[in-house]
């Protein structure tokens, strides 16, 4: 296990602290992740907070007198040390909240952060007969990943659509025991091809059913329309018109509206977002460089300099996209996918501003994006808390927002693990 001095960028010794106002004026008012520790520097608890000052303060006050009843844990009475790393957004809290959590926790991190899986379709266009799959270990597997979806009923019903449009098989255990299956219902009903008993070649099933699929899901419903036009025309033609009509249903279908759940679907390999995110104060930006599940940052920047360092930052995003995933593992990635995933899901109310890197060319409709994304914040008169306009933008803390380094309330979160862990 790495130390906890390696983890976490600041700490503080109670000791150092006879007098708690002191304790607390040492803590920032900003957001971040923090550990309690013991007089071993052993962890107590992990968690998240919007305001670190008030929540720690709150953590180490004296139970109040009903703590028995309440089961509230006494932490004043073992914490000895207190370490934190800054952030200064959700989105950024979340992920230095996770990774802490991923290595102090290796065994139960999943049941500690605050988001879960994204889902994914997965199709290995080289095996011997391809299938659709729902799955949420994105790039763990060879092949080929489209997403990301909410729900695995969402990616569920994608792959139940590609089945109905393409004739795939639906009985994967079946399938196994090709060319040796028994052929199931819809091969009666005219609706799967049979590879399962060998009544169509593995070959011929994967050219002319699961590559067309793909390539449908895959954006390319232009020329699979057009394919299942002149098929219509040519059934109409021989007066086939239930074949007729089926390749009409197909057509209108694949024409239909596309539902929100797509929203964001996309090639996995495609996953790359330029993610821009508070910074403390008023008018700092911090940028997150996001491809394929790899998640990196450098150091934030002024919202006036945006049109000159955005150039720079599509340049490291492009860079970062080249170099690959450089150490991370397969499983990192994939809850790295999860968390951008989490946020994307959120829509208009989700922090800061995600832009796909389709959406970076040209750069000035991206700019415009990142101006409406963090307006700019009018200047305020130095005046006292007599000054109403002041007084409405305090924090909870008491302190201005550039001071305090945030201007959102409190949100001691869910990810905490207040158990005592010795580890």
């Amino acid at each position: 296990m790495n130390s906890l001095a390696s983890l976490f960028a600041r700490s503080i010794d109670l000791s150092d602290f006879p007098d708690p106002e002191q304790l607390w004026a040492a803590i920032p008012g900003g957001g971040g992740a923090y550990a309690l520790c013991d007089a071993h520097d052993r962890l107590i608890l992990l968690a998240t907070a919007q305001s670190l000052r008030r929540t720690i303060k709150h953590r180490l006050s004296e139970p109040p007198p009903d703590a028995a009843r309440t089961k509230r844990a006494d932490l004043a009475a073992v914490t000895r040390r207190i370490r934190w790393s800054p952030a200064h957004s959700r989105f950024e809290s979340t992920l230095v909240y996770y990774r802490l959590a991923r290595t102090l926790h290796p065994n139960r991190y999943r049941k500690l952060i605050g988001f879960g899986p994204a889902w994914f379709i997965h199709v290995d266009p080289q095996a011997p007969l391809p299938r659709f799959e729902p799955t949420s270990r994105v790039y763990q597997q060879p092949g080929m990943y489209w997403g990301p979806y909410a729900t695995r009923g969402d990616a569920a019903e994608v792959v139940a659509d590609l089945e109905d449009l393409f004739d795939l098989c639906r009985y994967h255990d079946i399938l196994d025991k090709s060319p040796r299956g028994q052929a199931c219902a819809y091969f009666e009903m005219g609706k799967c091809p049979a590879p399962c008993d060998g009544s169509v070649p593995a070959e011929t099933y994967s050219s002319q059913h699961c590559d067309p699929a793909r390539a449908f899901l895959w954006g390319n419903r232009a020329r699979q329309i057009d394919h299942w036009r002149r098929l219509m025309d040519a059934a109409a033609r021989d007066l086939a018109f239930e074949r007729a009509a089926v390749l009409k249903s197909r057509i209108e279908r694949a024409h239909g509206p596309t539902p929100p759940k797509h929203a964001f679907a996309r090639d996995a390999d495609d996953f790359n977002y330029l993610v821009v995110q508070r910074a403390g104060g008023t008018s700092w930006l911090r940028p997150f460089f996001v491809t394929c599940g790899r998640i990196e940052t450098t150091d934030p920047v002024r919202r006036k300099t945006l049109s000159e360092v955005l150039p720079s930052w599509c340049r490291a995003l492009d860079a970062q996209y080249r170099h690959g995933p450089g150490d991370l593992d397969a499983l990192q990635r994939s809850e790295q996918t999860w968390l951008i995933s989490h946020f994307l899901f959120q829509g208009n109310s989700a922090p800061g501003c995600f832009l796909h890197q389709s959406q970076l060319d040209p750069e000035v409709a991206a700019l415009q994006r990142l101006y409406e994304a963090f307006p700019a914040r009018a200047r305020r008169p130095k005046n006292s808390l007599a000054n109403p306009a002041v007084a409405d933008n305090m924090s909870p803390d008491g302190l201005p927002p550039a001071v305090n380094g945030t201007a959102h309330p409190d949100h001691s979160t869910d990810n905490d693990h207040p158990e005592p862990d010795h580890t």
